[in-house]
């Protein structure tokens, strides 16, 4: 598989300047935090819509037909929740989106040449409106943001798709939403499980509208429990995993 350039700018963050931090065993993987930060990584909001209505209803945007739904955050401000979806389009295209109870929502495409299922989950960063889909080809995670009813392409500096590694190339091993920096507001997090197995390294990812780019701010934790290091190898948000909360595409 070719290296994206994103992919070399998160190791590179990885791998330098990381702290050492302690985290107390009764503490899981999105709610680890440092005890002291060198700056501030939280995001902006990004609401998915201004609207307390809901997004507009659009007769194309409920859950196609064979595609694979579950229920998920409501992304358009309407205390009401929405549902995830992802499909086989044809043409060898995959489509993701979310059907939001107002009769709205949105999609888009899921480029990838891996031959892993491809899956998706919606996420609230910071639990304050950051939304975001992790779309996950078993290789890496491409991320999406979504904002005013749609679904955008998260891009690096560069102009390239944002992407996590899991492993695959040795850049990363997965994606969480942990408060890196020590503000009390979680951070969207690239993960690196130690190859001991004992600890991981989370690394604060800065995100602006449809683009994001990489901080120094880190935290090694140290002797962290089992299921923190599991989680260090896999996609999750606060008490959201993929695994659990997010949809695969069928077959």
């Amino acid at each position: 598989m070719t290296r994206r350039p994103v992919l070399l700018l998160l190791t590179a963050v990885l791998l330098s300047g990381c702290a050492d931090v302690a985290t107390p065993d009764d503490e899981e993987l999105p709610g680890a935090a440092p005890s002291s930060t060198s700056a501030s990584a939280t995001p902006s909001p990004t609401p998915a819509s201004d609207d307390p209505a809901g997004c507009p209803v659009d007769g194309a945007a409920g859950v196609p037909d064979g595609a694979a739904s579950r229920p998920t955050i409501d992304v358009d401000g309407d205390d009401r929740p929405d549902t995830a979806w992802i499909a086989d389009a044809g043409d060898g295209e995959v489509r993701f989106g979310v059907a939001t109870a107002s009769g709205g929502g949105a999609s888009a495409p899921f480029p990838s040449a891996s031959p892993v299922t491809r899956s998706v989950l919606v996420a609230d960063v910071t639990g304050e409106g950051e939304l975001v889909a992790l779309a996950d080809d078993g290789r890496q995670v491409l991320l999406f943001a979504l904002s005013g009813c749609e679904i955008v392409p998260v891009t690096d500096p560069e102009g390239a798709p944002y992407a996590f590694d899991l492993g695959f190339t040795g850049y990363g091993t997965g994606v969480g939403c942990v408060d890196v920096d020590g503000d009390g507001v979680r951070d969207l997090a690239g993960l690196d499980a130690a190859d001991d197995g004992t600890g991981y390294t989370a690394t604060a990812v800065r995100l602006d509208g449809p683009r994001a780019s990489n901080t120094d701010v880190s935290i090694t934790v140290s002797d962290a429990p089992p299921a923190q290091v599991e989680a260090a190898r896999s996609v999750t948000c606060g008490d959201l995993s993929l695994l659990d909360d997010g949809v695969a595409l069928p077959g």
